[in-house]
């Protein structure tokens, strides 16, 4: 099935999921996985993914709070919440972590008329 995870596909003979994993080895397995399935070049996920993901707490459990506190720490009604909301939530659902970063948090973006 399209968009969903299993950890069967990562982890060694005999290795269990762990739900404690610290965020930077989920988002190091989410971009192996993501970058497999997606034309993607290093420098873009550097400068569109990895740059969000930097502002989350490498060294905690990822968690729906964790997401969150990255979300409202971006302008409101902005591009930058849009596409913070739209990466984080790709990790969130990937991660089996239960969050909606979109309809509550992402507000809508519309173009500035001059």
């Amino acid at each position: 099935m399209r968009g969903t995870f299993s950890w069967d596909e990562w982890l060694m003979p005999g290795e269990e999921k762990s739900s404690s994993l610290k965020t930077c080895d989920r988002i190091e397995a989410f971009k192996d996985w993501y970058m497999s399935r997606n034309t993607l070049t290093e420098k873009t996920w550097q400068r569109h993914w990895q740059r969000i993901f930097n502002q989350l707490q490498p060294n905690k459990e990822l968690s729906e709070g964790e997401i969150l506190k990255v979300v409202l720490q971006t302008p409101a009604n902005s591009r930058s919440r849009k596409l913070c909301c739209q990466k984080l939530q790709k990790l969130a659902d990937w991660a089996g972590i239960e969050v909606d970063c979109q309809p509550k948090l992402m507000a809508s973006h519309s173009p500035s008329h001059k």
